[in-house]
């Protein structure tokens, strides 16, 4: 699955097969759920971004949430996370639909560990470099806290580490820090190429990266000579 500036759409493994799920959206996030029928999205529409939930196939799509974005399905399927676009606040809902329950212990944003025992989240700060929280999936205090010095992050196939964007000197790619505590050592890199995205198979085998090179230009506009 990949998300784009409008749409959502699925490419097989051998890079073929494209489809579009939907059409004409502004997607601002999205997630997998369960199995692999259902896909979560939020879609902005004029002033508000809502939460809708829509078939692999394009069929059955239907309002989720309203005012909401930064959906993650918990992995059997069965919760979605998500948080307000309008007060900074974290929910979950049940996937099959109903009444949102507000998640006092978490910050928006959060992720669900694989085997569904820990759930991490940003935790606001105002230093440069992000401190993440571990915590239990089902509520109570935090864990631990683990500094975070790179970008976009999920959880590591094992359940046992965080991985995430960074760049030490010239190695920039993805990382991999330890829940545990420990330095974080790197998982995979293409330097001079840079990852933009990243996301692990359900099975923790197969790593499906999005990278390229950054370009710029510089143009030099001089005032047109007034006769």
């Amino acid at each position: 699955m990949h998300t784009e500036t409008e749409d959502i759409a699925t490419i097989d493994l051998n890079g073929g097969a494209e489809a579009e799920i939907t059409h004409g959206e502004q997607i601002l996030g999205a997630g997998l759920c369960g199995c692999g029928g259902r896909i979560v999205f939020a879609s902005r529409r004029g002033d508000e971004t809502d939460l809708w939930r829509i078939d692999l196939d394009g069929a059955n799509k239907i309002l989720f949430a309203r005012n909401a974005w930064l959906p993650s399905c918990s992995p059997d399927g069965k919760w979605v996370r998500f948080a307000s676009s309008v007060v900074f606040k974290g929910y979950k809902i049940p996937a099959a639909g109903g009444a949102p329950i507000p998640m006092t212990d978490e910050v928006p944003g959060a992720e669900e560990s694989r085997d569904g025992r820990f759930v991490a989240y940003l935790k606001p700060t105002a230093a440069e470099r992000s401190t993440l929280t571990i915590a239990q999936a089902h509520g109570g205090p935090p864990l631990r806290d683990i500094v975070l010095p790179g970008g976009s992050w999920h959880w590591d196939p094992n359940n046992r580490a965080i991985d995430f964007l960074g760049k030490e000197g010239r190695n920039a790619g993805i990382w991999r820090v330890s829940i545990d505590g420990g330095p974080p050592e790197p998982v995979v890199n293409f330097d001079p190429e840079t990852i933009f995205n990243y996301a692990w198979s359900r099975d923790g085998q197969r790593l499906a990266i999005s990278k390229g090179v950054w370009s710029s230009d510089v143009v030099l506009i001089r005032n047109a000579q007034v006769k």
